[in-house]
């Protein structure tokens, strides 16, 4: 018999909509982050965020919130970030994000949002991606020297999730 390896970090939670959590209390690990998605392209409000944004650091985990980019408009993308969970509200401590999982976004869109978000926010957001969507924007393999600066939450898809 194989044992899973111990936790010595508290994990980290991503969430939508598509996940139901009823009692943030009762996660056990306890995880140090939520990160939840508030909105999408320059339309969509996730119908959870709301509730969520609260729920969260009522428990006494850290909040993240997510935004995501959709090919199109970055500055009205963040701005919609922006007005959601500046209309929610922000503690100060919150991790921000931005989603970037469909093809037709540049790395200079991508740059564009993340100072428009800091702007307007006060806090940098994170780029969330899988390292090939990023490799594959910038094809020379030489990565730009902003980008080395960045916080990456680079995804990793298990090939059976549970």
């Amino acid at each position: 018999m194989q044992l899973m390896p111990a936790i010595k970090h508290p994990p980290v939670i991503d969430i939508s909509h598509w996940i139901d959590v009823p009692d943030f209390n009762a996660l056990e690990p306890k995880p140090w982050l939520v990160i939840t998605k508030a909105t999408q392209g320059t339309w969509l409000l996730d119908a959870k965020y709301g509730e969520y944004a609260e729920e969260i650091p009522a428990a006494g985990i850290r909040l993240g919130a997510y935004h995501f980019m959709e090919p199109g408009d970055e500055i009205a993308q963040a701005d919609w970030f922006c007005e959601i969970i500046l209309q929610v509200g922000l503690l100060g401590n919150e991790i921000l994000g931005c989603d970037m999982e469909v093809p037709g976004i540049s790395l200079a869109e991508i740059k564009s949002f993340l100072d428009r978000v800091q702007l307007r926010t006060g806090i940098r957001p994170i780029i969330y991606s899988s390292q090939l969507m990023l490799e594959a924007l910038y094809p020379n393999k030489i990565c730009p020297e902003w980008l080395k600066s960045e916080t990456l939450w680079i995804a990793e898809y298990p090939s059976s999730p549970d």
